[in-house]
């Protein structure tokens, strides 16, 4: 990576733009539908995972400002190893952000709501219809979806302080993580932080009791920023910008005094009073990981897991994992790579589904789409099975975004999402996806279709 500085003036005008047929991107099955300039640089956004409305999708964008005057936006991308070898005193700088709140029916996008933000909003993530914001001051907000006849609003429940002030949020997932299931309430949100801490919280089923588990003791540390982690079943991932992959394998219990607090145990520590965690690192990344997703494959053996990474370096991986000490694949092996280009900022499944007839050896192809931050959005497809070999193709390129594309999201297919188990295995990949991609600098929002 180099340095890259740049300076902005920002613009509240507004400007929609509808495609015609010289938009389809020939390189790849892709074809822009519109685009719309924002007020302020998009971080990060996602789809409302439940139905508000028939025929209409939700979606909300977070934004990013950082800024050292009143009209000028200043953003700094450093290189760490340029950043170590030069040291300076580092500039007082405030960030603020927002909350964009869009819906989209058909080819008909249209702004529903802008809730300004006090810090700069670095990540955000639905649970049903509540949405869990991560804050550039150590921050975790909470908001609920209110909808009634005449509107829908996006309101602020409650804000609870995870870390100190000058500790960015930088990602957060919830868990149990199925968000088709109205009637789950969520337990714990596992966040991550520019310190390099890796925790968790239980949240009670109000959102606004927020209590830090393992008596607040990081489950995982990094020697930098933890940019992600992810859930699988009882497993957790990490990836930090020291370029390690880490892996915890954890229970979820009460504790004996109360009967509703609850506490982390390693799993090889179920028996043991020792509240420290032992975290697995791997190696197999040249740059830091800032992405991981769980591929799913029904077949797999108790303790297996296969992931998707990706990271500065410019690829992605597929990785598979195994907590059980007889398995076939013990530890986390590297299966197959690819070069994307970009650096790999965020990943997210599309769709999985058998490529042969159900057998003992089935394999499965997922569709994943990518936010490679230099090069835009790239839509890959994997294949792979449990005992077979895997690999990782490019399968489609949105090429409109000219500077950093740090978040994208597909339309849900209610078809298919909402009866996901028995659907999502039928090897019968969708027609269309709709998907909304972004790009930083140029505060550009686009919407395409992509064409298996």
């Amino acid at each position: 990576m180099t340095d890259c500085r740049e300076r902005l003036i920002i613009s509240y005008s507004r400007n929609f733009r509808t495609s015609d047929n010289e938009n389809m991107d020939r390189s790849s099955k892709v074809t822009i539908l519109m685009t719309e300039i924002l007020e302020l640089p998009p971080s990060c956004l996602e789809f409302v995972p439940v139905r508000l409305e028939e025929g209409v999708e939700y979606f909300v964008v977070g934004t990013y400002h950082l800024h050292n005057d009143e009209t000028e936006l200043e953003i700094e991308y450093e290189n760490r190893e340029d950043a170590s070898n030069n040291a300076q005193e580092p500039l007082k700088q405030s960030r603020e952000g927002s909350l964009i709140l869009f819906s989209l029916c058909g080819r008909k996008l249209t702004l529903i709501d802008t809730i300004p933000y006090p810090s700069a909003v670095l990540d955000l993530h639905f649970y049903n219809d509540t949405l869990a914001v991560a804050s550039s001051t150590g921050t975790i907000s909470i908001y609920q979806l209110i909808k009634n006849s005449q509107s829908l609003n996006l309101q602020h429940v409650t804000t609870h302080k995870v870390a100190q002030k000058d500790t960015l949020v930088l990602s957060l997932t919830w868990y149990p993580h199925d968000k088709t299931l109205k009637s789950c309430q969520p337990s714990v949100l596992f966040y991550t932080l520019s310190n390099g801490e890796v925790l968790a919280a239980y949240i009670s089923a109000d959102f606004k009791s927020f209590t830090i588990l393992n008596s607040g003791a990081p489950l995982i540390k990094h020697d930098d920023n933890a940019w992600i982690c992810t859930v699988a079943s009882n497993v957790l991932f990490s990836g930090g910008d020291d370029s390690k992959l880490n892996r915890l394998h954890f229970d979820i219990q009460e504790t004996h005094d109360s009967g509703k607090d609850q506490i982390l145990i390693e799993r090889s520590k179920k028996n043991s009073d020792d509240n420290h965690f032992g975290q697995a690192c791997f190696k197999g990344h040249n740059a830091g990981v800032t992405a991981i997703i769980i591929l799913p494959l029904p077949s797999t053996v108790k303790g297996d897991t296969f992931i998707l990474t990706g990271s500065y370096d410019d690829h992605v991986r597929v990785f598979a994992s195994s907590t059980e000490p007889l398995s076939r694949i013990p530890g986390v092996h590297k299966l197959a790579e690819l070069l994307v280009g970009g650096g790999v900022w965020r990943l997210k499944l599309i769709e999985a589904y058998p490529t042969k007839p159900v057998t003992d050896e089935k394999e499965w192809e997922y569709i994943v789409l990518a936010s490679c931050m230099f090069v835009g959005a790239r839509i890959l497809k994997i294949k792979g099975s449990y005992h077979g070999s895997w690999s990782i193709q490019l399968g489609a390129k949105m090429t409109a975004h000219q500077s950093m594309c740090y978040s994208c999201d597909v339309q849900p297919q209610r078809s298919s999402s909402q009866k996901f188990k028995e659907d999502s295995w039928s090897g019968k990949p969708s027609k269309t996806w709709t998907i909304v991609s972004s790009s930083f600098y140029d505060r550009l929002l686009v919407i395409w279709e992509y064409k298996p």
